[in-house]
């Protein structure tokens, strides 16, 4: 998987495990100490996170790392090619 699919494979992810607990982006940001824009950034698939963001929005959505791998994995064969 290319880098600008993961990035949107992920983005996708997080913004759906954020939605799907009714988390706003600035719960997330405080609760992942992590900057609210950093949080955007990554949902819109613009960048990348960094390990240990990826490990503080994980603990603060209550998700374990290899389900986030898994998903990610299962999405990425499902979506449609970029362009």
């Amino acid at each position: 998987m290319n880098r600008k699919k993961f990035r949107r494979v992920f983005g996708f992810y997080m913004r759906q495990a954020r939605e799907n607990r009714d988390l706003s982006v600035d719960h997330l940001a405080h609760e992942a100490n992590v900057d609210r824009r950093t949080i955007q950034r990554i949902e819109s698939g613009e960048t990348s996170p960094k390990h240990e963001t990826v490990f503080n929005l994980a603990y603060a959505l209550q998700i374990d790392i290899n389900e986030i791998h898994h998903q990610i994995i299962k999405d990425s064969k499902h979506s449609p090619p970029l362009e």
